[in-house]
């Protein structure tokens, strides 16, 4: 009993929050190193990196952080940041809303998600993975969404994965997520169309493969373009809305935008562009405390 005490106190302080005191002289040993400063950034599954991407499942989400001011080109999983942080001494996690299938979820006996940073690879442990021999950096309950069936609300059983000594730098911040061991692989959250209908009133699009959506997901068409966009700006700008479109499930391969694509001018039928899929995405809210920055970077 008085083993299993000391792995519960052990597990309790890398999971509570990090001492903001930053009079180190109060503080004895480890925890001392904790904190200087703190950062956020919001990693969108929508910009990670695309160009390892096979068949028709998505198991690693790529992602860098990156100092540069200009808009990233979508696709190359560029997080944008402020600095780069050296000295990583934690990272706080919080709710999050995750595309995962009933048919996955039934499948999940202990409703546990565990997620890993794989960018983190070279640096210390906090829990093993023994089957993946990588690091478990947090570990979710989840319950099914009210709204949508195949998305669940992850809450997070330790909100702060502590690193000690710190990480020397973070850039990377590649993830994967497990159910709890195995790696789950998600459906793919983008398809390039193979036919955009313009004798459609109800604006069908076809795609080359099954899309697995669902009447009510949301759809967002990254840039259509036609013969004469001029005449056609005011219905262009309601087909790419970055904010999205719902969608209606037509069969495996199609869906409708519920937009009159007979009334567009001039149509480019050579005009075929990526579609995202956002109710296959996900975003997260992380908190890193660190110590230094990359002077460099």
């Amino acid at each position: 009993m008085l083993n299993k005490k000391k792995i519960d106190d052990r597990a309790a302080t890398l999971h509570k929050k990090p001492n903001k005191n930053k009079s180190h002289s109060s503080v004895i040993g480890p925890l001392s190193q904790w904190i200087d400063r703190s950062m956020h950034i919001d990693i969108d599954s929508i910009n990670r990196d695309v160009s390892k991407d096979r068949g028709l499942s998505i198991t690693d989400f790529g992602f860098i952080l990156s100092t540069r001011n200009d808009r990233a080109p979508l696709g190359v999983g560029i997080i944008p940041s402020k600095l780069i942080p050296a000295d990583i001494t934690y990272m706080k996690i919080g709710r999050i809303i995750l595309p995962y299938s009933t048919a996955l979820a039934n499948l999940n006996y202990n409703q546990e998600l565990t997620l890993t940073f794989t960018g983190l690879r070279s640096n210390g442990s906090v829990i093993a993975n023994l089957l993946t021999n990588e690091t478990i950096h947090f570990s979710f309950t989840f319950t099914q969404c009210t709204f949508n069936a195949n998305l669940v609300e992850l809450i997070p059983v330790n909100k702060y994965c502590k690193f000690d000594p710190p990480l020397t730098y973070l850039d990377n911040l590649s993830m994967r997520w497990n159910d709890p061991r195995y790696p789950v692989s998600f459906d793919v959250d983008r398809m390039q169309a193979q036919l955009f209908d313009y004798t459609t009133t109800d604006g069908r699009i076809t795609f080359a493969m099954p899309h697995k959506l669902n009447t009510n997901d949301v759809i967002i068409i990254y840039g259509l373009s036609t013969l004469n966009d001029s005449i056609n700006t005011n219905i262009l700008n309601i087909i790419n809305n970055p904010r999205g479109i719902k969608i209606t499930k037509i069969n495996d391969t199609t869906i409708s935008i519920g937009i009159d694509f007979t009334t567009i001018i001039s149509p480019d039928n050579t005009s075929l562009p990526i579609i995202l899929f956002v109710s296959k995405c996900f975003r997260i809210a992380l908190e890193i405390g660190y110590q230094e920055t990359d002077e460099l970077a």
